[in-house]
C-alpha cells in the first residue's frame, strides 16, 4: 500500500540520532529547525516551499504546511499531512520528548511507532537537512553575518553560508538562516542550488503553554517500539 511506503520514508527520516550526519536527503515530513529547550513554550505554523527545475515553466513547486507546538519542558509536537492514494490526505504527528527520552510517529489506524533513547546516552535528535544533495566537488565556502531583523515581531540573527565550486565557478549554493536565540527556533531559512530552492518560514507564533495532552501518546494507540 502507498501509505506504508510513505510511513517507511518518515521512519527513516525522523530518528533519534547518536551522531549528526552531513548527508542531505529528501523526506516526506517537514524540516524542523526548533530546539527542545525548556522554558520557551509556543505554538506556530510552518510553511515549506520546494522549487525544482528552472524558474521558467519547467519548474515544479511543492508546499508543505505543518503546525508546531513546544511546552515549557521542551517537548515538541509536529502535525502535518501526507497525500495517499487518489489524493487522500493522511494526518501525521511527530512527538519529541526529551523528558521521557523518546520520539514517536503517530499514524492513521491509531498506531504509534516509538523509539526510546537509553538513559546512558545523550538525548539528541537528527533532523532532515534542507534542500537537495550537493554535487561531490571541491567547494570554496564563506560565511557572512547578516545582523538582526524583525520577523513576526521577534528579533532574529541572520547568517549566510555561500559555496562556490573552485573548478566550476557557475556552480553555486547558498544557505541562509534567521534564528531567534530567545525562542531557540529558526524563523526563516532559505537554501538554494543550481536547479532548486527550498524555503522554510515560521509564522503565527503564539507564546502560550499548549495543552499537555498534545505531547503524550493517546491511550487508545497501539505502541510499536523499535530499537535505537
Amino acid at each position: 500500500m502507498h501509505i506504508h511506503i510513505a510511513l517507511l520514508l518518515l521512519s527513516i527520516c525522523f530518528v533519534v540520532a547518536s551522531a549528526q550526519s552531513s548527508d542531505r536527503q529528501q523526506q516526506s515530513g517537514p524540516v524542523l529547525h526548533i530546539s527542545y529547550i525548556a522554558g520557551a513554550p509556543l505554538e506556530a505554523e510552518q510553511i515549506e516551499e520546494r522549487v525544482h527545475g528552472s524558474v521558467d515553466e519547467s519548474s515544479t513547486t511543492k508546499i508543505l504546511r505543518s503546525k508546531i507546538y513546544r511546552d515549557s519542558e521542551g517537548r515538541i509536537r509536529v502535525e502535518w499531512s501526507i497525500e495517499g492514494p487518489e489524493g487522500a490526505s493522511y494526518p501525521m504527528v511527530y512527538l519529541i520528548d526529551p523528558v521521557a527520552r523518546f520520539t514517536a510517529i503517530l499514524i492513521p489506524g491509531k498506531v504509534a511507532h516509538r523509539t526510546v533513547a537509553p538513559g546512558s546516552e545523550a538525548f539528541r535528535v537528527g533532523f532532515p537537512d534542507m534542500g537537495d544533495a550537493l554535487p561531490n566537488v571541491q567547494w570554496q565556502t564563506s560565511t557572512e553575518e547578516l545582523g538582526t531583523r524583525m520577523i513576526e515581531g521577534i528579533e532574529a540573527v541572520g547568517t549566510r553560508l555561500s559555496r562556490i565550486c573552485e573548478d566550476q565557478p557557475s556552480l553555486r549554493a547558498s544557505d541562509e538562516r534567521w534564528v531567534s536565540n530567545d525562542l531557540g527556533i529558526t524563523l526563516l531559512a532559505e537554501a538554494s542550488g543550481s536547479n532548486w530552492k527550498h524555503t522554510v518560514r515560521v509564522q503565527k507564533i503564539d507564546r502560550i503553554e499548549p495543552d499537555p495532552a498534545l505531547f503524550t501518546i493517546p491511550s487508545d494507540y497501539t505502541i510499536q517500539d523499535s530499537a535505537r
